[in-house]
């Protein structure tokens, strides 16, 4: 195996750097997940497409199957420079433990707390750090949980802040006084969810630390290779490795750097222990199937349900249907307001929209028709592309570009095309 990095936990490749492509015809083992399907009205009938071609063979769906998540981190020099005011906070500060002087004493240029003793998480100027940017005491947690929630409110939602579940910095010797706060890129939520893991096995590094190895899906060493090729270094523009978090239950396992693109089969490192490392396996290999869709050239022609027991039961029962597949329609109808559905003017926006075009064209043809279709009403019946999707929710938009942007964005990961 090969390893990458020093200072920080790492992901590592378990069979090199080689990825296997997925040709694009479908044979009858096929296996995947059902919303990496894309349903297609032809003729008044429903078809179902995975990589451009006509499905043949079986998606599941699973119970649980997003309890664990990979979040791209932030870094704390990268946070500091976008929002400086939170670490000129004084109460932040008399949370955060963010010492005034590294290892060898010379003086950190950044925001700090009188008299901390914590780990330093501020890194020279030659590097960036790491998503850690606070330290708590072991009794602390509570109120900084309740400090950090509501932090993240006042940015918009655009970060989440999780504890870790164990002292993690130094990455060396971990001070066992203190729990980081992990800061992550909340953009566009996880990069990852269990769902894309076909398995996980706890294993045994070298100099006797605890590794996880992972396995993939199919579609999920596909979204993991592009997720991986965009978080990898990139020397030509002075670009670093990226953090991968590593959340269960809305806490940080560990936040290993992404060396390079990885694919198939990758393997965690951390400062875990035997159980935490074992813990981790388990949780993502005891996922449930929920329901199981067989298909045949691209036509649903048997499914099964059962319950979290494992007991078959009626899939009419089962919240596991083939409406979980979404057209680009029915994902724009479920991320406006509920008001707005039943909107004329939407609906007759949505009524000339063509399904089968791309997302950028998609997107770009909504937002034109829906400015047609406002110029012919009265004030007080316009329906603004800003106002159908402000929600508690939703992200804070300054003007159309970014609904557009956002919108391209999640129809992009509810439909999963490219």
């Amino acid at each position: 195996m090969k390893k990458f990095g020093l200072f920080f936990p790492i992901i590592i490749i378990v069979i090199g750097a080689y990825f296997l492509f997925y040709k694009n015809d479908t044979k009858n083992d096929t296996k995947i997940l059902l919303h990496d399907l894309e349903k297609r009205k032809i003729d008044n009938k429903h078809f179902f497409y995975y990589n451009e071609n006509l499905f043949t063979g079986f998606a599941e769906v699973y119970y649980n199957d997003e309890y664990i998540e990979f979040w791209k981190g932030v870094r704390i020099q990268d946070l500091y420079q976008k929002h400086p005011e939170i670490f000129n906070n004084p109460e932040f500060l008399s949370i955060a433990n963010l010492p005034c002087y590294y290892e060898g004493g010379d003086s950190i240029n950044y925001p700090c707390t009188d008299g901390a003793e914590a780990p330093n998480l501020f890194a020279p100027l030659y590097n960036a750090g790491g998503p850690a940017i606070a330290n708590i005491l072991i009794d602390s947690l509570d109120s900084a949980r309740l400090y950090f929630d509501e932090l993240s409110k006042e940015l918009n939602n655009k970060y989440l802040f999780y504890l870790t579940k164990s002292p993690q910095e130094p990455s060396s010797a971990p001070n066992k006084n203190y729990i980081q706060i992990i800061a992550l890129d909340n953009s566009d939520g996880p990069v990852l969810t269990g769902s894309s893991v076909e398995s996980a096995q706890q294993e045994y590094g070298p100099l006797g630390s605890y590794t996880i190895s992972l396995t993939m899906t199919n579609s999920g060493a596909i979204k993991w290779s592009n997720v991986t090729a965009q978080l990898q270094p990139d020397p030509t523009k002075n670009k670093l490795a990226d953090h991968v978090a590593i959340v269960l239950g809305k806490e940080v396992y560990s936040y290993p750097t992404v060396p390079q693109q990885l694919n198939l089969h990758s393997e965690i490192s951390g400062n875990f222990d035997i159980i935490e490392a074992q813990n981790i396996a388990n949780t993502i290999n005891e996922k449930k199937i929920k329901a199981r869709f067989q298909f045949k050239d691209g036509i649903n022609i048997d499914q099964s349900c059962w319950d979290i027991n494992g007991n078959e039961i009626e899939c009419e029962k089962q919240d596991a249907s083939l409406t979980n597949i979404q057209s680009k329609k029915d994902i724009i109808k479920d991320l406006v307001r509920t008001s707005i559905t039943k909107n004329s003017v939407f609906i007759a926006v949505l009524e000339e929209l063509n399904d089968n075009q791309d997302i950028d064209s998609f997107i770009e043809d909504f937002v034109k028709i829906l400015a047609q279709k406002n110029e012919s009403q009265d004030v007080k019946n316009k329906i603004p592309l800003m106002e159908i999707f402000l929600s508690s929710q939703q992200p804070y938009f300054e003007n159309d570009d970014q609904v557009k942007e956002w919108l391209k964005k999640k129809t992009y990961n509810k439909s999963h095309l490219n």
